[in-house]
């Protein structure tokens, strides 16, 4: 993962990159790198929240995904099909999805 905010052709570049283990198909190209964008309130609305938290569950604070979401959140921030973003190997997801859910909890993560 990193960070790269750097403009490139008059447009930010994506907020985050993410490293792939296994390339994934997208456009008809080969992906080894998700660029996500940062995401905006209007992806909120239209998606909703993917990040489900019980900050209070049994005493623990709980997060998990909602997959569904995460996959549409994804393919949005990526700009790639949600058929690319279902290739994803576990890992792969596990991580974008973290680096998401990082975003609403600790939102410097994504900016200078």
């Amino acid at each position: 993962m990193a960070n790269d905010e750097k403009e490139m052709n008059g447009a930010k570049a994506p907020a985050v990159v993410v490293l792939l283990r296994h390339p994934i198909k997208a456009h008809g190209e080969e992906l080894t790198e998700l660029k996500l964008r940062e995401p905006t309130a209007d992806d909120l609305e239209r998606i909703g929240n993917p990040v489900i938290t019980k900050p209070f569950h049994d005493g623990e604070p709980e997060i998990t995904f909602d997959e569904a979401k995460l996959t549409l959140m994804l393919s949005t921030l990526a700009a790639i099909p949600p058929s690319a973003v279902k290739q994803l190997h576990l890992k792969d997801r596990g991580k974008a999805g973290w680096l998401l859910a990082a975003n609403f909890f600790m939102p410097d993560l994504w900016s200078n």
